[in-house]
């Protein structure tokens, strides 16, 4: 778990220092604690000294972490301590959104794509550490298996229908373009689609685009895919491409979100105007609510 590469590991100091901490009274009270699978709220402590405890714990216990953390601030801070002890890689975030029904072009797209990937991740047990914020912890979220079942698997050698993969794909939230640029694109040329999954970083030695040929509907072969050379590099067996959004609606869902709203609009107004709101007021609300409802019909994205 612990990242061998790191020349702190070979320092004996390290393990010194880890011992002593685990091997106090306090030390083996909260290795016990960890043991039994029960929380820990560790007070008393400098931030820096906490990494310290975790990265310790995590090594005498061999054992994943999540950590609450205040806010968006100290998750940096943390990750940025952390990856001193683990590679960057086995270091997730997860990041608190805003609920309300905004453009989707207004909202953090980088955010989600992350967001959609980190949950993926999590669900396959792909991180040695996960951070999470007080504001994220409220986050309301789909069930875990139905989004994990969303999670398109491919194999190399398998058959594959590739115009029931283009379908997946849009309805997990990629965007068909003629030639992928960011994560969230994919591209189809022929027998060739290229794919950039939520979360990848061309600049990852772990996550990056990739590239699926076909012979006929046998997936011929796939491979990483650099965007800036679209050529294709390492060879790979199989792939797993996360959804590219948080919630994903069914077209019968979305039309009983759209009843919803208009059901809500209708109260909202009602009120208002039994409240003596103006008409300026009340044709707001009532614009703003069937403007979301029509984009839960058009099968727009929030």
């Amino acid at each position: 778990m612990i990242d061998g590469d790191h020349d702190e590991f070979a320092d004996p100091v390290w393990w010194s220092a880890a011992a002593r901490l685990l091997d106090s009274k306090e030390g083996r009270q909260v290795v016990r604690i960890a043991d039994a699978e029960c929380a820990l709220n560790v007070t008393s402590l400098p931030d820096t000294a906490k990494s310290f405890l975790v990265a310790a714990l995590m090594e005498r216990c061999k054992r994943r972490a999540v950590i609450f953390v205040p806010d968006e601030a100290r998750a940096r801070t943390m990750a940025h301590e952390l990856s001193s002890f683990f590679n960057k890689n086995e270091i997730l975030t997860f990041h608190a959104r805003d609920y309300v029904l905004y453009d989707a072009r207004a909202v953090s797209r980088d955010q989600e794509l992350q967001s959609s990937s980190m949950l993926t991740r999590v669900l396959s047990d792909d991180y040695s550490v996960l951070l999470v914020t007080a504001d994220a912890s409220k986050q309301r979220l789909m069930n875990p298996d139905r989004f994990g079942s969303y999670a398109i698997r491919l194999t190399r050698g398998e058959k594959v229908d590739t115009d029931q993969l283009e379908k997946a794909l849009t309805f997990c939230g990629y965007e068909r373009v003629p030639q992928i640029e960011c994560p969230g694109h994919f591209a189809r040329r022929g027998d060739i689609v290229d794919i950039w999954p939520s979360g990848a970083d061309s600049s990852s030695d772990v996550s990056s685009a990739i590239r699926l040929s076909f012979f006929d509907v046998v997936l011929d072969e796939v491979k990483t895919l650099d965007p800036e050379t679209q050529r294709s590099t390492a060879t790979l067996k199989e792939v797993v491409i996360p959804p590219a959004r948080i919630f994903l609606l069914q077209e019968e869902e979305r039309q009983i979100a759209a009843l919803a709203l208009d059901d809500a609009t209708f109260d909202a107004v009602d009120r208002a105007r039994k409240a003596g709101a103006s008409r300026d007021v009340i044709e707001k609300i009532r614009r703003t609510g069937t403007r979301d409802a029509e984009r839960f019909r058009e099968m727009h994205s929030f």
